[in-house]
């Protein structure tokens, strides 16, 4: 594709790497998950304009992801230290994503039930 620069998304996986892979195909090949990530945005783009994009995956690093005791999630502050940290104007994902709240505390949480007794 002329002018094409290569793109870089930084994603993380609470899941194995096979679940997450299968996740990304999934919104990378099933239309009404087209806007699920950065990623599947800008692969879906391209096959809009008929390229058919090149995708590599590698793994950055690999951490746990939300700790009662810290109360931290090592995985978040993973993902967004490498967002942070990449030098190159050519990245996927949104500054947004620095100050979003982690995903994994709601899984630690106590809920309580409303019960009609």
């Amino acid at each position: 594709m002329p002018n094409y620069r290569e793109k870089v998304y930084i994603g993380l996986a609470a899941t194995t790497f096979k679940q997450r892979y299968a996740n990304h195909k999934k919104s990378l090949n099933t239309l009404k998950y087209k806007n699920a990530t950065e990623l599947s945005k800008e692969v879906w783009d391209l096959k809009d304009k008929q390229y058919t994009p090149s995708i590599t995956w590698k793994i950055l690093r690999t951490c746990g992801e939300f700790n009662r005791t810290s109360m931290k999630c090592n995985l978040c502050l993973a993902e967004k230290l490498e967002i942070a940290m990449y030098a190159n104007d050519n990245i996927l994902n949104k500054r947004s994503e620095l100050v979003s709240k982690c995903r994994h505390v709601n899984k630690h949480k106590l809920f309580q039930k409303d019960s009609k007794d």
